[in-house]
């Protein structure tokens, strides 16, 4: 979720949400 967020602060709002829930177990 960090790396989504830090990767882009546009995309990262709307897919940093994404990924918490769907890649958030997976990336950690």
């Amino acid at each position: 979720a960090l790396v989504g967020f830090l990767c882009g602060s546009h995309a990262g709002y709307i897919t940093g949400e994404t990924i918490h829930i769907n890649g958030g177990m997976n990336m950690a």
